[in-house]
This record gives structure tokens, sequence and C-alpha cells, in this order.
């Protein structure tokens, strides 16, 4: 393989979230109602729960259980028939500090030489349907959530991990208000939780707030 005389930009790349993601920077008020992870089962997997409620999106959450790093290589460009399955060859997130960790995933690019890379959810899109059910919740939640990747990956202000914060459309006003708030935090990646069908036409419905969200320097 010959070696590039440049280095690459990773516009794929992902984090893996702690179990405290929601609710590290949760208003007090919210903490028992909001997205947490209980890991009371006797096998110490953590399962999503959201006002009592079991989210049943995955089975237990991504930094005990995810696929390996290129296990569906083979499988899509055709080199053998079976194996398309994401969770062949789990690993566990939180024994290989590069999926959890920023600085040990710089550390990984500097040796890859990968000048930067946009990072997005992993455990944080899977929670869009049980949380649409509850909207007090919901920004509240994705405020915390936001806080967490600023805090832990940052939003590209090193130049190297841009990070993604995540909003919903389900109520403008308070998509908005985040987006204003990430806007003064200098965000540069939002990942929008919805189908792409239905953000469109909330959009094109929205007036107002449809301009103020796609008038943005943001990938959305």
């Amino acid at each position: 393989m010959s070696v590039l005389n440049y280095s690459m930009i990773d516009f794929d790349a992902h984090y893996y979230e702690p179990d405290d993601c929601f609710t590290r920077h949760i208003e007090s008020c919210y903490r028992d109602s909001t997205i947490r992870v209980d890991r009371s089962g006797e096998d110490g997997f953590g399962r999503m729960m959201i006002n009592g409620e079991r989210l049943a999106f995955t089975s237990v959450v991504q930094n005990d259980f995810v696929g390996a790093p290129g296990m569906l290589k083979a499988f899509f460009k055709g080199e053998i028939e079976t194996g398309g399955a994401v969770n062949l060859h789990a690993v566990c997130p939180r024994d290989y500090p590069v999926m959890m960790n920023k600085q040990a995933r710089i550390d990984l690019m500097d040796e890859q030489n990968i000048q930067a890379a946009v990072l997005l959810p992993t455990l944080g899109v899977t929670v869009q349907h049980h949380l649409s059910k509850y909207p007090e919740l919901e920004y509240p939640t994705l405020r915390s959530f936001n806080r967490w990747v600023q805090e832990d990956w940052g939003y590209g202000n090193d130049g190297r991990i841009f990070a993604s914060a995540c909003l919903t459309l389900n109520n403008l006003e308070q998509a908005c208000m985040e987006l204003d708030r990430l806007i003064k935090e200098d965000i540069k990646i939002v990942d929008p939780y919805m189908d792409v069908l239905r953000q469109i036409l909330i959009l094109i419905r929205s007036g107002p707030e449809c301009r103020r969200l796609i008038s943005c320097w943001l990938t959305i």
C-alpha cells in the first residue's frame, strides 16, 4: 500500500458515550426521570432507562458491546455471503481508550496521519424515539448531552476533533434556543434527530425558525 503524501480528514468517525453522558450536566429536577444507564442486572450490562421505562432500541449500551472496527469490510466487498450483523465479533469500547478518550484518539490519529476527524454520536442517536414521548425531557436531556460532548471531546477548537452535538426538531423554539447556545460555544457539527424526510417537511413548513436553523455555518 502506497503512503499518502498528505494528511487525511476522517469525516465518519464516532465517539462512544460513557454511562453519565445524559446525566452529568442535567438539571437536578430532571435527574431521576431523564435517560440513564441501569446496571442492576446480574450480568452487569447497562440497560437504557427513561422515566422508569426501558429503551428497547438496543439490548445493552454501546460502551458494553459494539461491533469491532472493520468487521463488515469483507461482507460489503462481497468476499463473503454471511457476516452482515453489526454485533458480530463485538468488543467492549471501555477496554479501548481510543474509543472513549480524546487524547488517546488524537494519539492514534497522529499514528495514522489523520489531520482531523468529525465524530458522530453512537448511543446518542438511539434514544430519539423514546425521548420524543417525553417532550418535557427532550431539551434538558439534549443540553446535558451536548455539554458532555463539549467537555469530553470538544467542538473543534483544537482543529483536530470536531465532535457533533445533537438537536431534535420536534420543538423548533427549543431547537433554536439550543442552537443559539451552541453557536456561542463555536459548534461546528450538529446531528439532527428524526428521519431525513420528516426533517425536510418540518423545515419547509416552519418559516422564520427554519431560516434561523439553516442560515448558520453548520452541518445539519
